[in-house]
Formats: structure tokens, sequence, C-alpha cells
């Protein structure tokens, strides 16, 4: 698997890594492809026990990604940073104690927001990832939406930051029966 990354100063400092530059609204940066292995993902461990391992399978980037476009045209070029928040990726594994979701699920992020900093069970709200162009994500159950199967990647991947959480289920499920019957 590999994980999109963007450079700092608009180079790329190492010549293996596949690169280019892109322009998004007038702001110019390198982006690459970066090697990214499967992560570690001890069912057993208790902090996994809430958790669910995802593999991204494609991602968008929107208004958010637009400042870190370009706050990393004055970071040095020999540094990179993963971006975005909306992912739709493919459940790999989940701990002991995920209840909805399952392995081969499609999810997206849940950026629910209700006012408070963290969730009774300490995980915190908003958003679920500022690193949604890396290969795996490890992500509490409560910050994933399972998708319908009708619902196509690109559409899914651009979803979730625009749409609270309910309103984003009902949307897609709405979308997914509309192309069920087209």
């Amino acid at each position: 698997m590999q994980s999109l990354v963007i450079f700092g100063a608009k180079s790329n400092p190492w010549d293996t890594v596949p690169f280019a530059q892109v322009t998004v609204d007038g702001i110019t940066v390198g982006c690459g492809l970066v090697s990214a292995d499967q992560p570690a993902f001890d069912t057993d461990a208790a902090e996994n026990a809430k958790r669910v391992l995802t593999r991204v399978t494609a991602l968008s980037c929107n208004y958010r990604d637009k400042a870190f476009f370009n706050g990393m045209r004055r970071v040095a070029p020999n540094r990179f940073t993963t971006i975005g928040s909306e992912f739709v990726g493919e459940v790999v594994a989940v701990g002991p104690e995920v209840q909805h979701i399952r392995p081969g699920d499609r999810v997206i992020p849940n950026h629910e927001y209700l006012g408070h900093t963290t969730h009774d069970d300490g995980v915190r709200q908003g958003i679920a990832t500022n690193q949604a162009s890396r290969a795996f994500q490890i992500l509490a159950e409560r910050k994933l939406v399972r998708i319908p199967d009708a619902m196509q990647d690109d559409v899914a991947a651009g979803f979730s930051v625009g749409h609270k959480p309910r309103t984003a289920w009902c949307a897609a499920s709405a979308v997914a029966q509309a192309r069920a019957h087209w």
C-alpha cells in the first residue's frame, strides 16, 4: 500500500518517491506516494478493544486541506505530511468490543461534534483524522460510519465533513437506494 504525502517547499528530496506538483486554488505543493505497511493491530490489546483497523480505498481534499497546503509551502523540503479528513475505507480488523462494524464493511469517518471536547468514553469529538491520505487508519468504532454497498468510493470519500453523522447516514442510504434503481 501507499500513502499520499505533501512535501514542504514544493520539492522532492527523495529521488525514489513518485512526485508531482499540484495546484489547488492557486496554492502549488509537491506531493508523492510513500510505501506504507499495514500497522500492527493486536485485537487482544486493551487499547484496541473498541478500535477498528481500516484500509483507505479513496480520499478527497476539502476546504480544510487548503490550509495544510498553504502551511507546507513554508516547511523544509525534506519534511512531508499526510493530509485529509475525508476517506472511504474497508475494515480489515476490529477489536473484541466493536459492535456494529465488521471486517469487509465499507466505512467513512464520523466527524460528529456535539460541543464537547470528548465523549464519555474519552474519544475526542469532531474531526476523526487529519491524515486520511495514510494507507491505513486505526480509529475508535464511534468515529466510523458504515456506508451502503451501492455508494461508490468517489462519492463516499467526499461525503463526511459537510454532514452530521445521522444526516450523512440518511443521505448515504438515499443515494444508495436511488442508485440501485438507476
